[in-house]
């Protein structure tokens, strides 16, 4: 438990994205008081960037579920972190950014679709659908 309390938040800002350090840091801190064995939900995971915060600052044993379609091929234009508009958001794209991560479940398929037949512990809704959302 101790460490638990005291354990510094651990993000990482080279993965694109358009969540900034301090939100990232926000993240860490509202799932490292998360239970081991927590199912964390993000829906709109893009290139990983809060997946991965996600990820390093559950607690043991906790399963990330990731979601997205990955086919907003536009995605890294506008405003954000470290953005390469030359990249596209692809699944593959996602899986290299969080590769390190062992705990990612990804989930390539439109967030209303989905079935949860287990307990959501954390549920993060990261999705802008909205038209011009990026600039």
């Amino acid at each position: 438990m101790f460490e638990r309390i005291f354990r510094p938040q651990i993000i990482n800002t080279d993965i694109p994205g358009f969540k900034s350090p301090e939100q990232l840091r926000v993240l860490s801190k509202l799932v490292s008081k998360l239970h081991p064995f927590s199912n964390i939900v993000e829906v709109g995971a893009c290139a990983g960037r809060a997946t991965w915060t996600l990820s390093k600052n559950a607690p043991w044993f906790s399963k990330i579920y990731a979601i997205d379609t990955w086919a907003d091929k536009n995605v890294f234009y506008g405003v954000g972190f470290n953005l390469e508009p030359e990249k596209q958001s692809t699944r593959e794209y996602f899986l290299e950014q969080v590769h390190d991560r062992k705990n990612i479940i990804p989930i390539q398929e439109d967030a209303s679709q989905v079935s949860i037949d287990f307990k959501i512990d954390f549920l993060f809704i990261d999705s802008d659908m909205g038209r011009g959302r990026n600039n």
